[in-house]
């Protein structure tokens, strides 16, 4: 039976932060429903917020007022301390390495915390590598690599290890045009294959390729919805 419940549901979400002067609000009141295979691409200048919205959908961040809701494959809603679960995640790509291991090890170890055996893991991860150029780095210390190559070692473990949910803070940083061209294109094969992807960025020349859904966050926690992709 098809289910066609939103895959992300954000209700009335309100977050504020704590500042040396005074509080800072980032949103008030945001309501926002993503449908499964849907990218919303979210846009915003530097500190205005996009970062604090992904963390609030991955569990990472909890509103202080609000719901976020989120569902796993079998269309149940999981809890903050549960989501990881369900989404996969891509930051800065240095934070979510260890420098002193190799691209291979790390891969690796990804996989353990997806619950897949290493080898099987790494296995999987060979087309990845290969697609971005990456087959050559295998057994190269991370600490060795530029932060744009670490950048996509980071994606590359997302991909591998998909779930229903990809998150994605600022990908392009530090990528060059055809690995830009290259996320783009894998981003709209994902959604066509069912998986729901933000994007949160300011690069919006990397926006106008992905035929996103499009939301601006303004000062003072303000939301603006833009005009298709």
């Amino acid at each position: 039976m098809r289910d066609d419940r939103p895959a992300v549901v954000l209700t009335a979400v309100a977050k504020t932060f704590a500042g040396r002067r005074r509080p800072t609000p980032v949103f008030a009141g945001l309501d926002l429903a993503l449908a499964r295979g849907e990218m919303l691409a979210v846009l915003g200048a530097n500190g205005i917020g996009k970062s604090t919205l992904i963390r609030l959908i991955a569990g990472l961040l909890l509103p202080d007022a609000g719901l976020v809701r989120v569902r796993d494959r079998t269309g149940l809603l999981v809890d903050p301390a549960r989501r990881s679960g369900t989404c996969s995640a891509v930051f800065d790509g240095s934070r979510g390495l260890y420098w002193r291991l190799t691209v291979a090890e790390n891969l690796r170890y990804q996989a353990a915390l997806n619950a897949v055996a290493p080898r099987p893991g790494l296995r999987a991860a060979e087309p990845w590598l290969e697609r971005f150029g990456l087959a050559a780095k295998r057994d190269e210390l991370v600490q060795s690599l530029s932060k744009g190559t670490q950048q996509k070692i980071a994606i590359v473990a997302a991909l591998t290890f998909a779930k229903p949910l990809l998150l994605l803070d600022e990908p392009t940083t530090l990528l060059d045009e055809a690995s830009c061209a290259l996320l783009a294109q894998v981003l709209r094969e994902r959604c066509d294959g069912g998986q729901t992807v933000v994007v949160a960025t300011h690069d919006r020349e990397f926006v106008t390729h992905l035929g996103a859904r499009r939301l601006a966050i303004e000062p003072e926690g303000r939301v603006r919805r833009l005009e298709g992709p």
